[in-house]
């Protein structure tokens, strides 16, 4: 009898637990509806409770900074951080830099909602696209359940959650060189964050087709819907240059960010008339990357429409 009473406490705890969580999930639930019915909801770049927003910028090379000299200074995420913190915002910004050559946009899919878990960005700017002309697809099987997706899209516990874990700290962020190091034919790293660990590895493509539109326009919906389900607000960017394979990846940008109505900052709008020949030595290297002075001009151009947006 007393294994019975034991046993049947056991369960009620489990139980007891499970109508707390749900309990609470409907007061959040109440609350959200007051708040959102009194038109006082905060911003999206105000609602993770902490003193920093963050930034996450995810891409390749274009982001990453390949060339610079110093690209902890010169890139655009880092020319971002600083050109928002000069202008004295309410809060100020973290900008972490999370892209690394030779990504694609299969692969950055794949660690696409790892990476905002792990980061937990206020903001994610994706540009990526051109490496999908040269390197493998990498394999997808990133797509949620139903359940899981209308959870993570609708649970104010699971928001509560994460506003309430700490977030970990930036300076964590390293780079984690391959035994067998890089060559033109393979390449990349792991991507180190705290405990988490993200392959950024690539290949050359062997066969197929070198371009796939609807892919990669795919691809970036994709990002666009899973931001979208943890509340994180993402900002698509064309390529600076419109010259060599760039220019294609352009018009996938451009159309997936329409399709997905996603914000997007049309860089190459902005360069072309800078730029109008593929000789671009003043804002370009021969390879079509920026020099220092071009990513000056990319970070200004999403800092202009990023603050246009909040205020």
């Amino acid at each position: 009898m007393r294994r019975t009473e034991w046993l049947g406490r056991l369960v009620l705890i489990p139980l007891g637990l499970l109508i707390a969580v749900l309990t609470l999930e409907v007061l959040l639930q109440l609350a959200a509806q007051v708040v959102r019915a009194t038109g006082s909801h905060p911003s999206a770049w105000e609602s993770r409770g902490t003193d920093n927003l963050r930034i996450l910028c995810l891409g390749d090379s274009n982001t990453y900074g390949v060339w610079l000299a110093d690209r902890e200074r010169d890139a655009w995420p880092p020319q971002l951080e600083a050109l928002w913190n000069e202008s004295e915002p309410p809060r100020p910004v973290e900008v972490l830099n999370a892209a690394y050559p030779g990504t694609n946009s299969s692969r950055l899919l794949r660690n696409f909602a790892p990476l905002l878990e792990a980061f937990e960005p206020d903001l994610a700017i994706v540009m990526v696209g051109f490496n999908d002309s040269w390197t493998e697809p990498a394999p997808v099987d990133s797509r949620e359940s139903d359940v899981v997706a209308f959870i993570q899209r609708h649970s104010r516990v699971l928001r509560l959650a994460r506003l309430l874990r700490p977030r970990i700290d930036a300076t964590r962020l390293e780079v984690i060189e391959p035994p067998g190091g890089n060559n033109l034919d393979r390449g990349g790293d792991v991507l180190r964050f705290g405990e988490h660990e993200f392959d950024v590895r690539w290949q050359k493509r062997s066969s197929g087709p070198m371009w796939d539109h609807d892919a990669l326009v795919a691809n970036l919906g994709e990002m666009a819907a899973q931001a979208r389900l943890r509340g994180v607000p993402l900002v698509m960017t064309t390529y600076p240059s419109s010259h060599l394979g760039y220019g294609r990846a352009n018009i996938a940008i451009r159309a997936a960010a329409r399709e997905s109505g996603t914000v997007l900052v049309d860089l190459a709008a902005v360069f072309r008339p800078l730029c109008p020949r593929k000789e671009c030595p003043g804002w370009l290297y021969q390879d079509q990357h920026p020099v220092a002075r071009g990513y000056r001009l990319v970070a200004e151009t999403i800092f202009s429409q990023l603050r246009e947006s909040t205020r």
